[in-house]
């Protein structure tokens, strides 16, 4: 297929995914902030650097994590920035992340663009990778406060500098040194988790023979991570003790979760394909692209390490998978990345094959992928009419009272922290209404 028409036809497959994308899109934008998390922690961090003691507060606590029992400083500076130039406004929040989910596909290409074979084929290993990952029904956008977005973002640059040491390392240039080493450091700062994957990542730059000096600086940026994560990690040890029900429990969690039933049988016939086709490769003389392989098994690597790890975290919740499935995604697409140089991947059949079972898996998980935005968005919805009801009533000074029972404690600390905290800081003529907890008889009820 020729160059121009490549392009063309590779526009026009993308074109439905795009058109797809636009309820998910509608959703966020008109998503209110979440009660819990965002009008109760996100914005504190604009608080906090209001003022210079508080910022002084603000270093120690990423100095002795343990204080506070969690390290993830580019979440708070990711807040700061955010909450400072968006405001209140709530559908800007929502396109900030967005455009975070867009640069990760960018990136990821550039990253796919490195490895695609010479000649004008199509790129079907870059339209696997985007079937899978933009539509994987695993959406931290859909909400302000995960901080796996940041780090998936972080990670795909981190792994496009890898990628490009490894196949272009004559034209690898010292300010590709400096954004691989502050990627990755940003990467380890994003959240807890992120050190799954430290050591499958030290380890490849090892076997790929990178400048010492850089890799000496990488593992002391990694080491210094260990220790301050494993500093906040002693606040929550009672909570997370590994056991082998813990393990157990996890695992048949993550199987049904990340391997979705309904197309976990695709997932998987790819992915076994791949050894077959290596070997019919080197069967029939035809090259092999060694450094895609490479990368490949280093994906692997890293792949297997995180899942490893993510069966000790004592509470599984879906977003903590979501570096799974943009690890998964990659692999999938690199295996098409391999199979390339085979006679029968440039046939019609083949493309025709490949591109149906991309529009198989986005129509089979469509439904779910785009309920996680519609849910957040009904129910922050529905929270934003409860509080407004609720400051309408605190400003005609009249009582509000909540039985214990009809909301968890999250919840109602949440909703003193509106009040209390995130009113009084943003409306312009001040808020002086406070809610306080009263304990009547054997009930706590809240006034």
């Amino acid at each position: 297929m020729r160059g121009k028409n490549s392009q063309f036809f590779f526009i026009a497959l993308i074109l439905p995914y795009i058109i797809l994308q636009i309820p998910a899109v509608w959703y966020s934008v008109h998503t209110h902030f979440a009660l819990i998390d965002d009008y109760d922690a996100s914005w504190l961090t604009l608080k906090v650097f209001s003022s210079f003691a508080g910022i002084k507060i603000w270093i120690l606590d990423q100095i002795l994590p343990y204080r506070i029992g969690r390290f993830r400083p580019v979440f708070d500076i990711y807040n700061l920035l955010t909450w400072g130039a968006f405001g209140t406004h709530y559908a800007l929040h929502h396109i900030a992340r967005l455009c975070l989910k867009l640069a990760i596909i960018i990136y990821s290409a550039k990253t796919f663009s490195l490895f695609r074979q010479k000649g004008d084929r199509l790129n079907i290993p870059l339209f696997v990778f985007l079937s899978i990952f933009m539509f994987y029904p695993n959406n931290p956008e859909a909400r302000l406060a995960p901080q796996e977005l940041e780090m998936v973002f972080f990670l795909s640059v981190t792994l496009y500098f890898i990628a490009k040491l490894m196949t272009k390392k004559e034209e690898f240039s010292k300010w590709d040194s400096r954004w691989l080493v502050c990627s990755y450091a940003a990467f380890l700062l994003s959240k807890e988790t992120s050190v799954f994957l430290a050591i499958p990542i030290l380890i490849f730059l090892a076997v790929i023979k990178v400048n010492r000096k850089m890799l000496i600086l990488l593992l002391c940026i990694s080491g210094a991570a260990l220790i301050e994560i494993g500093l906040a990690a002693t606040t929550a040890s009672e909570t997370a003790r590994i056991t082998l029900n813990l393990i157990t429990h996890n695992l048949t969690w993550s199987l049904h979760r990340l391997f979705l039933s309904n197309v976990l049988a695709i997932l998987l016939l790819i992915l076994l394909a791949i050894p077959l086709a290596l070997k019919l490769s080197g069967q029939n003389g035809a090259p092999v692209h060694s450094k895609a392989l490479t990368f490949y098994l280093f994906i692997w690597s890293a792949f297997l390490a995180y899942f490893l790890c993510s069966l000790t975290l004592y509470l599984p919740v879906l977003r903590y998978l979501y570096p799974l499935v943009y690890l998964l995604a990659l692999l999938i697409g690199l295996g098409f990345t391999l199979i390339e140089p085979l006679p029968f991947s440039s046939t019609r059949l083949f493309r025709i094959a490949a591109i149906s079972l991309c529009f198989y898996f986005v129509f089979s998980v469509y439904y779910d992928f785009i309920a996680q935005y519609g849910v957040q968005y009904a129910t922050r919805k529905n929270e934003s009419v409860v509080l407004d009801d609720i400051r309408q009533l605190m400003s005609q000074n009249k009582k509000v009272v909540f039985i214990r029972g009809d909301i968890s404690d999250e919840y109602s600390s949440s909703m003193m922290g509106y009040f209390n905290n995130y009113l009084p800081f943003f409306t312009k003529n001040g808020w002086t209404h406070k809610l306080t907890i009263k304990s009547i008889a054997d009930s706590n009820v809240y006034f």
